[in-house]
């Protein structure tokens, strides 16, 4: 019997997807979206565009 898991993508947050696009972990998009970290430069502030991108095609 082989063993079928799962695929990764189904269950995977958007913290998670997020994280592992831009090589940051859960914990810090966590505080960029929830507006704990304020980024201004590097990974932080893609992560903090695509949060923002997310939010504008779901309004």
């Amino acid at each position: 019997m082989e063993n079928q898991s799962k695929p990764s993508s189904l269950s995977e947050t958007l913290y998670q997807k997020l994280a592992r696009e831009y090589c940051v972990t859960t914990k810090y998009v966590g505080k960029i979206f929830r507006g704990e970290r304020l980024p201004v430069r590097g990974r932080g502030l893609k992560v903090k565009k695509a949060i923002d991108d997310i939010i504008k095609n779901k309004v």
